[in-house]
């Protein structure tokens, strides 16, 4: 769901679910261009004792632009920048690679004016890349960067607030002055056993450079390990010390102190340590088979989980995989404060850790709802629990005592095509399995079976290990009709029955949207964000028969944004579009259907969105529903081939009408017969499928009236059709939410 916000633009593509530069995190050093040709190095300026200020926006960003007029950071940096006390130092940052020089300049058709005129402080173009650097996941987002590099988050503050963070900067003093920012090894929750390296990163906050420091680690108050440090630091500048492994397997408090500088006492002890803590994880469960429960909050789309092994393999998960930078969503939960049940089953005894991700930083409780997660045993014995957490959240939890399982596999992944298609299909598929089980996988059987039967025995050898994934190569298939449904079954692991039955089949289907009819007529229903799409129809040499929606958008902006609803030919808002096409009536050809989203997320905001093309016929050759679709660009292809002899309209119906429409519980039927037929009456979805036989015997002349009992159905888009095997008439009707 997209969400507008009147502070914050939630507008960024590709982005994981990391969250922004944690306040305290050392400042990524950089060096960019400015549009006027200067070059900046962020570590220089920080060297010569200046604060930084970085606002990272986009120049389509409304709330970017509105704190950008409030001249919060121009004053900044006329105050306190170069020409003022020279103390501070202030960048924008224009994170979005797909905007222009002239939409900065206020000309582009991306923009909210002109960013550049009156801007005393240097701009950066073309910054993708820095906006990555620096974990950007909305804009605008603001930094202060103390000239120890700390990092703190500003919100869109005015001037003197941002003024006064610099009084909570650390700086140079003293002459012999060594400071331990940051420890950097393992901290947290774990299980059994943890062996690691620590690390912590060190910084010369004296005013003559650091040469020599001794530097200690101990484990609950025991010394563990001292390092004699040897280098040269000037002011400010960071050096990493990093420890021999330990290992640990109970709660363990972990402390990195400098304890001489330069071979001398350090003129500021305030600084000398850090400590962290590392606690083992009372989460216990003896059984192989357990239980996830997640309860969604209203945002369901935003969460996604993973369970993992000791080496950060995902054994399971679930949820929108896109939150955390995958590329398959289909698992995404659709149900608002819904609960999931997910059966999980663990090959042997070991360390494992659950993983939860929320894509807008607030959990699953409490603010927009009261989801939950909670993994049981089979006795129901509650073994983690939990959801209210930001960007992410982990706990692990280990198996003891429980059975092995040797044989188990998973199917995890499928590469190849799906879709529709014209004439003659072949391709070969290739699927990756996962070894879930506690041996090696060295064989496995696999059957490739349609509703038409078996198409293929596949006999695969290898190796996987445990917790891998191994890619099979499947034999070549080939279709000249309709597949629905395609699967993909494992039938055997190293000459066994799989154990369990998790993942061991995947689906996918193929298409022949086939019509005999040169006529066509495209229906197309769109939501709140018409203005994002755009369609054509080309054929097989690529000429565009017909087109329509937002000409900015084109073939190639999907995913681009920065769409708007003046564009040339932009539809309104949850507009039905309409419109008949002509092609040519003595050619068979292979015709693409390509329907653009500019935002990425298809037509499933505040209503909408469906796709119907329907021939001369009164056949429904192309059904979308639109809801079910995040795409940047679907295709869709038509294998058109006109004849003479096309099906008639049923001429012998008069004045059908369909009453009341919308419906939500029993619907009319009327029409009359000029003769007396057989009739078959039947309701089809969106998708063209038989949902409901009304009648199937026949009429006598004469006026007719039916009721159909539609609330069973759900609300969408259905139609009414009346055949007598050489000619059809189909009226469509609403069901509405009840």
């Amino acid at each position: 769901m997209k969400k507008l916000f009147t502070l914050i633009c939630f507008a960024l593509v590709g982005l994981s679910a990391n969250a922004q530069l944690a306040d305290g995190s050392i400042a990524p050093d950089f060096t960019a261009t400015d549009i006027n040709g200067n070059t900046w190095n962020l570590y220089e300026l920080l060297d010569q004792g200046k604060t930084v200020v970085i606002d990272v926006s986009a120049t389509w960003c409304g709330p970017c632009w509105s704190y950008h007029q409030s001249g919060a950071l121009e004053n900044l940096y006329e105050q306190y920048g170069p020409n003022g006390t020279n103390e501070m130092f202030v960048f924008m940052i224009e994170g979005d690679d797909n905007t222009t020089l002239d939409d900065l300049y206020g000309t582009g058709n991306s923009t909210q004016g002109d960013w550049v005129t009156g801007t005393p402080y240097p701009i950066v173009d073309d910054a993708g890349w820095l906006a990555e650097l620096y974990e950007i996941t909305y804009y605008p987002t603001i930094y202060h960067i103390c000239s120890n590099r700390l990092v703190t988050e500003v919100p869109q503050s005015p001037t003197a607030e941002i003024y006064a963070m610099n009084g909570d900067c650390a700086v140079a003093a003293g002459v012999n002055n060594a400071a331990v920012l940051q420890y950097t090894g393992f901290s947290g929750a774990f299980c059994q056993t943890q062996t690691f390296a620590p690390s912590a990163l060190i910084q010369n906050l004296g005013t003559s450079n650091l040469t020599a420091a001794t530097v200690n680690l101990s484990v609950n108050g025991n010394l563990t390990q001292t390092i004699d440090w040897a280098g040269n630091l000037n002011t400010y500048q960071l050096e990493t010390v990093i420890f021999n492994d330990v290992t640990i397997d109970a709660d363990a408090t972990m402390k990195v102190e400098v304890t001489s500088v330069n071979g001398t006492t350090d003129d500021d002890a305030n600084n000398n340590s850090v400590t962290a803590n590392a606690t083992l994880s009372t989460a216990v469960a003896n059984q192989n088979i357990l239980t996830l429960e997640i309860k969604t909050d209203n945002y369901p789309g935003e969460t996604y989980w993973e369970i993992r092994n000791a080496n950060g393999d995902a054994y399971y998960s679930g949820g929108n995989a896109t939150v955390v930078g995958g590329i398959d969503g289909s698992g995404t939960y659709t149900g608002a404060s819904t609960v999931y049940t997910h059966e999980i089953t663990l090959p042997a005894d070991d360390c494992y850790e659950f993983a939860i991700y929320d894509s807008y930083g607030d959990g699953i409780c409490c603010v927009e709802g009261n989801g939950y997660y909670k993994i049981s045993d089979q006795a129901g014995n509650i073994v983690l629990q939990g959801g209210q957490f930001e960007e992410e959240e982990s706990a692990p939890f280990s198996l003891e005592g429980a059975n092995s399982i040797e044989n188990n596999g998973a199917i995890v992944w499928y590469s190849g095509e799906k879709g529709s298609f014209c004439g003659t299909y072949t391709y070969s598929p290739t699927i990756s399995l996962q070894n879930l089980g506690a041996t090696a996988i060295t064989s496995a059987t696999f059957e490739v079976t349609s509703p038409a039967g078996t198409l293929q025995v596949k006999q695969w050898t290898g190796n996987i290990a445990v917790g891998e994934v191994g890619f099979v190569s499947l034999d070549p298939l080939s279709f000249t009709e309709s597949v629905d449904p395609l699967t993909i079954s494992i039938s055997a692991i190293n000459g066994q029955d799989d154990t369990y039955d998790y993942k061991n089949s995947i689906t996918t289907s193929f298409q022949r949207n086939y019509t005999d009819n040169n006529e066509l007529s495209l229906e197309l229903q769109l939501d709140s964000y018409a203005y994002e799409i755009y369609w054509q129809l080309t054929n097989s040499a690529g000429v565009v028969m017909a087109s329509g929606g937002n000409e900015l958008v084109g073939p190639n902006g999907g995913g681009q944004g920065g769409t708007t609803a003046g564009d040339p030919g932009a539809y309104s808002a949850s507009e039905l579009v309409e419109q008949q096409i002509s092609l040519p009536a003595d050619i068979n050809d292979c015709y693409e259907f390509l329907l653009v989203d500019s935002y990425g997320d298809g037509v499933v905001d505040g209503g909408g969105g469906y796709l119907i093309i329907t021939d001369g016929n009164g056949d429904v050759v192309v059904s979308k529903d639109l809801n079910q679709l995040e795409f940047t660009a679907d295709e869709t292809y038509l294998d058109v081939n006109p004849v003479a002899s096309a099906v008639k309209d049923l001429t012998a119906v008069n004045s059908l009408s369909l009453f009341p429409n919308p419906v939500n519980s029993e619907l009319n039927i009327r029409f009359s017969l000029t003769e007396s037929m057989p009739l078959e009456i039947v309701v089809y979805n969106v998708l063209g499928q038989p949902v409901k036989v009304l009648a199937d015997h026949d009429f006598m002349a004469g006026h007719q009236q039916l009721k159909a009992n539609v609330a069973d159905l759900s609300a969408g888009l259905y139609y009414v059709q009346l055949t007598n095997g050489t000619g059809k008439l189909t009226e469509k009707f609403t069901v509405m939410n009840r």
